[in-house]
C-alpha cells in the first residue's frame, strides 16, 4: 500500500552459550530466565531497584529496561502514554460539511 511502511522490530532476549556437554541460555540485560517456562521475562527495575531514579524522577518500567521521567511537568514521548495525561472528553467541534466537486469526473 503506498504511503504505508511496515516496520519489523526484533528483540533478542536470550543468547545461547556453549558449555561442555550442552548449551546454556542466558537472558540479555533487563530480562531474567524463568526456570519453569524457560522464557526470558522482563525485570521490573522500578520494583527491584528502589534507587533506580533519584530526586523528583519517576521510574517507568519498559520491556528490557526503564525510564526516569520528571514528576513535575513531564515531557515523555514514546510507546507508552504519559502517566499524567487524561483522555479528552469534549466538547468536540462540529463536523465540517462535505466537500462538493461538481466538475470532478
Amino acid at each position: 500500500m503506498p504511503g504505508i511502511k511496515r516496520i519489523l522490530t526484533v528483540t533478542i532476549l536470550a543468547l545461547c552459550l556453549p558449555s561442555p556437554g550442552n548449551a546454556q541460555a542466558q537472558c540479555t540485560n533487563g530480562f531474567d530466565l524463568d526456570r519453569q517456562s524457560g522464557q526470558c521475562l522482563d525485570i521490573d527495575e522500578c520494583r527491584t531497584i528502589p534507587e533506580a531514579c533519584r530526586g523528583d524522577m519517576m521510574c517507568v518500567n519498559q520491556n528490557g529496561g526503564y525510564l526516569c521521567i520528571p514528576r513535575t511537568n513531564p515531557v515523555y514521548r514514546g510507546p507508552y502514554s504519559n502517566p499524567y495525561s487524561t483522555p479528552y472528553s469534549g466538547p468536540y467541534p462540529a463536523a465540517a460539511p462535505p466537500l462538493s466537486a461538481p466538475n470532478y469526473p
